[in-house]
């Protein structure tokens, strides 16, 4: 399928089937005096009210940054991992514990929710891959990998013949109908060949009466990490024609491979 942003897909975001550790988002204030880059997590820039820490937590959160510095990535550690590592007791450490799970639930729930919204609107807007190929870079680059000029799935090479090409670039077309059971043995196979470097990319795509909070409630129950949904290894679809002509008519739930053809239900 020819678009930019995979016509009603995004592609979600290290490996799942264990447990997900969402990254905070991170923001960078510059230098400070020893020449280390502080986070957005410093005592100028720390939103203490959108944490809900008092000023006490906030002076102790910044002299246990430079104690953990020489050991820890600070700089991109949520305000609650810094105090729970901190923490003099274990009732201190549930307390941060508790709180830092609710902070990534939020943080999942939030980025899977735009995913699912932005499939929806780009699915009913106009194809991209035309105004992609007027760059003469970008055709070329397609060329080169094997690609025979389109744009899939966001710029990744998809050849008709990947061996000669040397460059692996089946898929996956995940196809879930309302009320699946098996769905999730079919993801598990999905990953698991994902993993194993079989294939490069999931494409999970949904029949048309799933509402928007059935798809996240879905991807909330396979654990789908939202790092996959960032760095596009995994893609969310609504069906439409195209995506109905890889079924071909066969019964869902189904898993196609999209390089050789095999397909599993």
């Amino acid at each position: 399928m020819s678009r930019f942003l995979a016509k009603g897909s995004i592609l979600i975001g290290s490996l799942f089937l264990v447990q997900i550790s969402a990254a905070q988002e991170q923001t960078s204030t510059g230098a400070n005096s020893n020449g280390a880059t502080t986070s957005g997590f410093t005592g100028q820039s720390l939103d203490a009210q959108y944490w809900n820490l008092s000023q006490t937590e906030v002076n102790r959160l910044e002299s246990l940054k430079q104690k953990f510095r020489p050991f820890a990535d600070v700089d991109v550690m949520s305000p609650y991992e810094i105090l729970g590592l901190g923490a003099e007791t274990e009732a201190e450490r549930a307390k941060y514990a508790k709180s830092y799970i609710r902070a990534r639930s939020e943080h999942q729930r939030s980025t899977i929710a735009w995913a699912v919204t932005v499939s929806e609107v780009d699915s009913k807007m106009e194809d991209h891959a035309d105004f992609l190929r007027e760059d003469p870079n970008i055709t070329r680059y397609l060329y080169q990998n094997g690609s025979n000029g389109t744009v899939d799935n966001g710029l990744v090479p998809a050849s008709d013949t990947p061996t000669q090409s040397g460059i692996g670039t089946d898929q996956y077309h995940l196809f879930i109908p309302k009320g699946c059971d098996r769905c999730q043995r079919l993801y598990g196979k999905a990953l698991q060949d994902l993993i194993d470097g079989a294939v490069q990319k999931i494409n999970i795509v949904f029949t048309t009466d799933f509402s928007n909070n059935q798809i996240i409630s879905w991807t909330d129950g396979v654990n789908i990490d939202v790092d996959l949904l960032k760095t596009k290894v995994i893609t969310l679809n609504r069906m439409d024609s195209q995506w109905g002509a890889v079924v071909a008519g066969r019964s869902l739930p189904l898993l196609v491979n999209s390089g050789t053809g095999d397909a599993f239900n």
